[in-house]
């Protein structure tokens, strides 16, 4: 800051030169502000689109895995009879798991609709729920599940699906009749690319199940 004397009195000011260097050190100060308020909020988009991943991903996950869990529940010996195998494998990310969980009698109060669920396994497979498929489509990164009325999307955006078999000594099979645990593992990805590092965000989720009718054998 500079004065100059004007007759009696002192008129001080700024020199451009000092105005230009303020605004400048503003400039910078106020640059590095914004910079980290636009780091923190894309830190904080890419965390929000993982957590949705994961959680997306993880119920997908298992609710798939029920349906494994209960694999060859047979109480009237309906699968056992007709030779059918808990676990079909019918390719590559693509299995029929059946289960004879319910059941169907007539219903005298609804001549339109002359079958209600019983809830009890009924010795068929012709209910929902009792012969699931869960097909891995690589193209379309998408894991569909049919309980009985037509595929349906389970999980999107899934780069990677795989299903492994052991049977009771812990080994590695395709053999359906040998099937006593599940291992499925899948690789999410997000919807968009991270906007920091500019790449798609993964996650890698797993989870294994004991089919309950080869490990406790209650029928």
């Amino acid at each position: 800051m500079s004065c100059l004397k004007d007759s009696d009195r002192y008129a001080c000011g700024f020199t451009l030169v000092e105005m230009l260097l303020s605004i400048l050190i503003l400039a910078v100060v106020s640059g590095g502000v914004l910079t980290t308020f636009n780091n923190s909020q894309l830190s904080y988009q890419s965390h929000e689109d993982m957590t949705e991943v994961t959680s997306k991903s993880r119920f997908s996950l298992d609710q798939l895995m029920t349906y494994f869990r209960q694999a060859g529940n047979d109480p009237e010996g309906h699968l056992a009879s007709n030779a059918i195998s808990p676990i079909e494998i019918l390719g590559t990310g693509h299995v029929r798991i059946n289960s004879d969980l319910t059941g169907s009698v007539p219903d005298p109060s609804d001549p339109t609709n002359p079958l209600k669920s019983t809830g009890d396994p009924d010795g068929t497979l012709d209910n929902l729920y009792e012969q699931v498929v869960a097909r891995y489509d690589s193209a379309q990164q998408r894991i569909y599940l049919d309980i009985g009325y037509g595929e349906e999307i389970l999980a999107s955006d899934i780069s990677s699906f795989d299903l492994t078999f052991y049977d009771s000594a812990g080994n590695i099979t395709t053999t359906e009749s040998e099937i006593v645990r599940v291992r499925a593992e899948l690789v999410a990805e997000s919807a968009g690319v991270n906007l920091e590092s500019g790449k798609v965000q993964t996650m890698t989720l797993g989870s294994s199940v004991m089919l309950r009718s080869k490990v406790f054998r209650m029928f």
